[in-house]
């Protein structure tokens, strides 16, 4: 499947140098486009979505991450944040796929957007960790509750691995409507709103 890197943020000659840098340091094609009016995860593209932290506002990201959560071609990423921890975890518990700071050298940079479009989250181990410690202690989700189709627990396992919906449908021989079915029917019984709390709860029950 082609790979885009989109950075979102405004046309200047930072960015415009930023995006050379991504391409050249990853061989992943690298765009600037304005917040408004983004095409993502079309004509079948694995699209990773920067978003610039300096320049734009969250509200709209926190919205994007939410589609993406119902996508598997789609993923979102902060860019040039500041190291805050509440920041990072807000951002983990909205769906967003990474983060970056504005310290962070092109050599991670590169390296964080090949594991994300790779299906990985790239996040601090603190950050996961206390994700899944706070999950525990609240316990939200309790397994002996949950009531899995053996169907659901197979596309929740590849989903948690990283795999896109066109290729949970591949290897499961189904539609992708099937798919998108099945995914809104698991995040409704173990109680999540997104792909990467989905992946969380996964690694905790199954």
């Amino acid at each position: 499947m082609k790979r885009n890197v989109i950075l979102v943020g405004k046309t200047i000659i930072q960015n415009s140098f930023l995006a050379n840098s991504i391409g050249e340091s990853t061989g992943i094609p690298c765009t600037i486009q304005e917040a408004g009016g983004l095409a993502l995860g079309m004509n079948g593209t694995r699209d990773l979505l920067l978003w610039d932290y300096t320049s734009q506002t969250l509200e709209r990201f926190w919205d994007i991450c939410q589609t993406a959560s119902t996508q598997g071609n789609l993923y979102c990423a902060l860019i040039n944040a500041p190291r805050r921890q509440a920041l990072a975890e807000e951002a983990l518990r909205r769906g967003a796929h990474g983060i970056f700071h504005d310290d962070d050298s092109l050599a991670i940079l590169a390296k964080g957007v090949r594991a994300i479009l790779d299906g990985e989250l790239w996040f601090s181990r603190r950050i996961i960790s206390d994700q899944l410690v706070r999950a525990r202690r609240k316990e939200l989700v309790k397994s002996n509750s949950v009531q899995l189709t053996p169907r659901e627990e197979e596309v929740l396992r590849l989903l948690a691995s990283g795999k896109a919906n066109s290729d949970i449908a591949e290897a499961m021989c189904i539609s992708l409507c099937t798919v998108k079915s099945h995914i809104s029917n698991i995040y409704g019984k173990i109680q999540v709103p997104n792909r990467t709390q989905a992946a969380l709860w996964a690694a905790k029950n199954l």
